[in-house]
């Protein structure tokens, strides 16, 4: 199975989340997308998708170089990244956008 989903213009999609991606990317000026395709996990359950709130107390409660490389992984993601895990960690964290590419 790949692990890897993919979405372009021109109809080539894979993934599970293609058809959400197909929507997200309608909304943009973009012409493929590309990401990792890993099923849900949360708390080690497999399956479990974690709500904004969950989210926010699990980067909140990380320590030393494990939350320095979350911070950085979530500053680096590209602002078009819009989501609402995104703006409630913006809102709460004030973890924002990097220029860094």
């Amino acid at each position: 199975m790949s692990r890897v989903g993919t979405w372009t213009r021109d109809g080539d999609s894979r993934g599970q989340c293609a058809n959400l991606v197909r929507q997200w990317a309608a909304r943009r000026d973009v012409e493929a997308v590309i990401w990792t395709d890993l099923p849900a996990k949360f708390n080690g359950i497999n399956g479990q998708i974690p709500n904004a709130g969950e989210v926010i107390e699990f980067l909140r409660h990380r320590e030393g170089q494990e939350r320095q490389d979350a911070m950085e992984y979530i500053m680096r993601t590209p602002k078009q990244i819009s989501t609402d895990y995104r703006r409630q960690i913006e809102a709460q964290l004030q973890w924002m956008p990097t220029s860094i590419v």
